[in-house]
């Protein structure tokens, strides 16, 4: 049995050639046409929603509400500035960020985008960092059900 994937940066399906036939691999998580929107919403607890139930937990949970802006630091940036005559002069500067701690959860699209950077590490996400390939394995994870799901027995 092989198994194809197509992780897009809108959307993402699976899809295997059985008995013949090619089959679309649905489960809860897609739209009854196999298409699974390429949407993570992670909430404050870590919980992960994908695809339409991402959209629609954002719209319920994080719009329309005021924002509730807290200032945090975020690190420290430190460096050597060279000056016009030579001199070296070391800098530091505290990193302020705000942040809307009124926020339920966090919403993630087009997240193929990101792998075409390649200092691009990952996210934070209410305290906690989610590696590029995290978040990748979530909506892959998701389609590795969905074909699952479809075949009856565990896609491999």
């Amino acid at each position: 049995m092989r198994i194809g994937l197509d992780f897009g940066t809108t959307n993402s399906s699976a899809a295997m050639y059985r008995d013949g036939r090619l089959v679309v691999a649905t489960s809860p998580a897609t739209d009854p046409t196999g298409i699974l929107p390429s949407l993570i919403y992670i909430t404050r607890e870590h919980e992960t929603i994908l695809g339409r139930a991402a959209a629609q937990r954002y719209l319920q949970d994080d719009t329309g509400r005021p924002a509730e802006w807290e200032t945090r630091t975020a690190g420290l940036l430190e460096f050597w500035s060279g000056m016009p005559v030579g001199e070296s002069v070391f800098v530091a500067q505290e990193i302020l960020v705000d942040e809307d701690v009124g926020a339920k959860g966090r919403l993630l699209q087009s997240i193929k985008t990101a792998l075409r950077n390649p200092t691009y590490a990952g996210t934070r996400i209410f305290k906690r960092f989610y590696t590029i390939e995290e978040l990748i394995t979530i909506v892959l994870g998701a389609l590795r059900e969905a074909a699952t799901h479809t075949l009856g027995e565990p896609a491999n």
